[in-house]
């Protein structure tokens, strides 16, 4: 019998030159995404922070797993409350090769309610898997990544 090398019940990808692993967890609010990944091993929120080619491949990816659902979580928080939004492994992320954030986001905040984490949508009002800041106790689906290098 042939052996994989990609972990069980993750799906495997090459874009961009490197190699990914991606698995559909569920839903959950932020935190929660952030250590069902964790819980996983060596596996973090899925990042959207190298290009089209891979923020195209994520939204699919999202889209065929969670089809009824118009926001997913990515794995980028202003957890310091410094009104800079960075990636689970702490890299900022305008410092990211490319941002897709929809026009007037990230704001950080909607009427009372603080938006702190950041969701990739799928709507007439965020074409194309934009991104937008969202209140981390939204309930949103979870996609976990493995990458290497």
């Amino acid at each position: 019998m042939p052996k994989t090398i990609a972990p069980k019940e993750f799906e495997f990808a090459i874009v961009t030159g490197k190699v990914h692993f991606l698995r559909a967890m569920g839903k959950g609010q932020y935190m929660k995404a952030k250590s069902t990944c964790q819980g996983e091993g060596l596996v973090h929120l899925v990042m959207d922070d190298r290009g089209q080619e891979w923020h195209d491949y994520v939204l699919q990816f999202m889209e065929s797993h969670f089809p009824s659902q118009d926001k997913f979580w990515i794995g980028a928080d202003d957890a310091d409350w410094d009104d800079q939004f960075s990636w689970v492994d702490e890299r900022l992320v305008a410092d990211s090769m490319k941002t897709f954030w929809l026009p007037g986001e990230p704001h950080f905040k909607n009427r009372v309610v603080d938006e702190r984490c950041v969701a990739m949508g799928k709507s007439p009002e965020s074409p194309g898997g934009m991104w937008e800041d969202v209140a981390c106790t939204k309930t949103l689906p979870i996609t976990c990544e493995i990458r290497f290098p």
